[in-house]
């Protein structure tokens, strides 16, 4: 039987070999001495960079992330509403709504550039929500919630390159890379992949994910099997398919009630799969597992010191 570990080493080079690709390919756009200053968002608009950026609008609790751990927190000037949640307001910013930002609100704060979900994008260029934003020259850049750990370091490189902070990005990144090595050169050898199941919402609306995510991704990486492998993205899930797939292992990241492995353990019908026979159940930090950011690796780590009772 192949080890795991092979399968790990096949995929920290493949890894690795996008990242090198994405970073030969950033470096051949560069002239001598100097940074490249992005012409485009990740969904190709076109977008205008002032030479100074003191003023930042962050409309999504990934992009609020990325920014403070670049350094960028007294830049910030205002925040959606959910960055406020997840994150703290202990500056008492100005808070928007990420998906319907009011537009006067954010014109009077007279920032210099704003970065925004792109899911606030319903339709084409012609139809861009903060267009008046860009008539007055205030810069803007729409950011998709990437679905892999290299988009992710994509849209760290981007918001970098942005403001004027490209060493830092790239620390963030190369932090990425180390302690995913680290996490796997921690597990060793592994037999037999043990099967997962990750709840991102109890029931009785139960959602969870297939491959095409982040997070199925990070599975991989330890040596796990999604039990929905077989699915695509982001999924709705049955109670009773759960049960038949029958999971060594459930994560939870939910963090909206009392006690998410509690309510997963005493489940009506639950009771006789192996991860509630050997309660086998365990929460995993929701900012570090549903935020598409370089923290990712801190669920990483949390998820393989569970499944493979680890001590670092």
């Amino acid at each position: 039987m192949l080890k795991v570990k092979r399968i790990f080493g096949l995929l920290v080079t493949l890894f690795i070999l996008v990242v090198v690709m994405g970073c030969t390919s950033e470096e051949s756009s560069e002239t001598a001495g100097e940074t490249e200053v992005p012409v485009q968002d990740p969904i190709g608009f076109d977008i205008t960079v002032p030479e100074e950026i003191d003023g930042i609008i962050s409309l999504a609790p990934s992009i609020t992330v990325i920014l403070i751990d670049l350094g960028l927190e007294d830049q910030i000037i205002a925040m959606d509403t959910q960055s406020a949640f997840s994150l703290g307001n202990e500056r008492g910013l100005p808070e928007l709504d990420m998906l319907a930002p009011e537009i006067e609100s954010m014109i009077a704060l007279d920032p210099d550039f704003v970065f925004a979900s792109a899911m606030i994008m319903m339709g084409d260029e012609e139809s861009d929500p903060l267009s008046a934003l860009k008539d007055l020259d205030i810069g803007v850049a729409y950011i998709p919630s990437s679905d892999s750990i290299v988009g992710i370091q994509e849209d760290i490189r981007f918001i970098a390159a942005v403001v004027g902070e490209t060493e830092a990005g790239d620390e963030l990144i190369s932090e990425m890379e180390r302690t995913i090595e680290e996490v796997i050169a921690l597990i060793g050898d592994v037999e037999v992949a043990p099967t997962v199941y990750f709840e991102i919402s109890p029931a009785p609306d139960m959602f969870s994910f297939g491959n095409g995510v982040f997070l199925h991704e990070m599975l991989e990486l330890i040596g796990a099997e999604n039990i929905f492998a077989d699915m695509e993205s982001w999924m709705a899930v049955e109670a009773e398919s759960v049960v038949t797939l029958n999971p060594d292992v459930i994560f939870t990241n939910v963090d909206f009630i009392d006690d998410s492995v509690a309510e997963i353990l005493a489940r009506p019908g639950w009771e006789g799969m192996n991860a509630v026979i050997n309660e086998r159940v365990y929460f995993i930090d929701n900012n570090d597992t549903s935020l598409p950011t370089h923290h990712i690796t801190r669920g990483l780590r949390a998820m393989a010191m569970y499944l493979y009772d680890l001590n670092e």
